[in-house]
């Protein structure tokens, strides 16, 4: 059993895909900063045409997505980070690099990616992006998951990931 609906699967990829990735269907998507206790945000959100809410809340290090498709309500949590600035430059890349190869994954595999099933495509040179369920607790239901950029062989950026209705 999935944590929530395809409906609900489809605001988080839409959300995601407007906020973080840039690609916006749904017209006005509000951006802000916000304090949550003592860490700034960036807070992106939005109503969809058919009455679905979206809000994606994050600072450097993770943060939340929460969504509203009628009576559904549901979240996706996410933290990691990339390797430091000074492990980054010594095998010759940065961090705005792994970014925009993240946001170009996330448009590319929009709909297969940061759900219930593990995604792994081929290599892009010396990039591999993988997101791989890790767990999938479907009494409570939970989906626990983790998301993997690889350079040359070597993890430089990680997200882990958990997924649950909201009561």
């Amino acid at each position: 059993m999935k944590p929530y609906s395809p409906e609900m699967e489809k605001l988080l990829t839409k959300g995601l895909l407007a906020g973080y990735v840039g690609k916006n269907e749904f017209g006005k998507v509000i951006k802000e900063k916000v304090n949550r206790g003592p860490v700034r945000f960036t807070v992106t959100s939005f109503l969809s045409p058919d009455g679905g809410q979206y809000q994606d809340g994050w600072s450097k290090g993770g943060g939340q997505e929460v969504g509203q498709q009628g009576e559904e309500k549901a979240t996706r949590l996410y933290a990691g980070d990339t390797l430091s600035d000074e492990e980054l430059r010594q095998i010759g890349i940065t961090h705005d690099q792994i970014i925009k190869y993240h946001q170009g994954k996330l448009d590319e595999l929009s709909g297969r990616t940061r759900l219930f099933e593990d995604c792994s495509p081929e290599p892009d040179g010396d990039w591999q992006y993988r997101y791989e369920v890790i767990r999938n607790l479907e009494a409570i239901p939970l989906v626990i998951a983790l998301e993997t950029i690889r350079y040359k062989d070597r993890t430089v950026f990680a997200h882990g990931f958990l997924h649950a209705k909201i009561r």
